[in-house]
């Protein structure tokens, strides 16, 4: 089986968000923003178990791990590693209230 990244519904709604608000700002960087985050997840395909494991008291969240998207070290890719790949939960800037968030 080839590893493949799958994303939840709340993890392509915060790329939506945040690359529209890049591209408020400037579409290069709305570009540079999708290409880092490409990036950061194909990373993460070929070492599942390198970012920090999070723990979180919902069962939903066992095994959830966070990496920083590269070159945007704000931003916060939320994933799980799974017998197929890669399940990308959420991806949000580090300043939110991320305890809130994962309850």
């Amino acid at each position: 089986m080839i590893p493949r990244i799958t994303h939840s519904p709340l993890a392509e709604t915060d790329l939506d968000e945040i690359s529209d608000y890049f591209a408020g700002e400037s579409f290069e960087v709305a570009i540079r923003f999708s290409d880092a985050v490409k990036s950061t997840e194909k990373t993460l395909l070929d070492m599942p178990k390198m970012g920090v494991p999070r723990k979180y008291r919902a069962p939903e969240l066992k095994g959830l791990r966070m990496l920083l998207v590269n070159d945007f070290k704000s931003y916060l890719i939320f994933y799980k590693p799974t017998d197929y790949g890669i399940h990308i939960v959420r991806v949000l800037h580090g300043a939110r209230d991320l305890k809130a968030l994962f309850k």
